[in-house]
């Protein structure tokens, strides 16, 4: 008899519930579709980096994450504390040269690229699962740049014309990055 009572006082309960959260503005249309939810629009990098006042702008690309939101001058890109690796890294400058080069698992060292203002270049590869080992940055009036490594943590400042983070064949993964001019 107990469970025959429940079941008849459950459905009008649970009615009344869904009720009153169709009530609350926004909860229906996302009840109605659970799209709406994934297809939020993504703001534009230009967007994201015209909203700040950075001169070096960069976002990277990490395993089982994917590419972040960017980050500029000196805020902290990739992860600590979650043993995820770096596998690529987008830099955009607003008013000057940055040249990179980045060490990959299983690659060596890529050719350097430059980013010119506001023309983004990528340095380490995505689709890969190739962490990032070292990078080497060149900059004519000078860069600092920081690493996380996966096994040490950061490893301190660089700065420069041409700092490197990083290490080259000890085979440990960049897991984040601090970029400042």
């Amino acid at each position: 008899m107990k469970s025959l009572f429940r079941r008849w006082l459950a459905v009008p309960v649970m009615s009344l519930a869904i009720v009153a959260l169709a009530a609350v503005p926004g909860f229906a249309a996302a009840a109605r579709s659970s799209a709406s939810v994934s297809t939020v629009a993504a703001v534009s990098p230009e967007a994201q980096i015209g909203r700040s006042a950075g001169q070096i702008c960069y976002r990277a690309h990490v395993a089982w994450i994917g590419w972040q939101t960017w980050r500029c001058d000196g805020q902290e890109a990739g992860t600590t504390g979650q043993a995820l690796s770096m596998q690529a890294l987008e830099i955009r400058t607003r008013n000057v040269k940055v040249c990179a080069s980045a060490h990959v698992q299983s690659i060596g060292w890529q050719p350097e690229v430059c980013a010119t203002p506001g023309e983004p270049v990528t340095i380490g590869t995505t689709g890969q699962n190739l962490r990032l080992e070292a990078i080497r940055f060149f900059a004519p009036r000078g860069i600092c740049a920081e690493a996380h490594l996966a096994d040490t943590g950061w490893q301190g400042q660089r700065c420069g014309q041409t700092p490197q983070v990083g290490t080259a064949g000890e085979g440990r993964a960049i897991q984040a990055i601090k970029i400042s001019p």
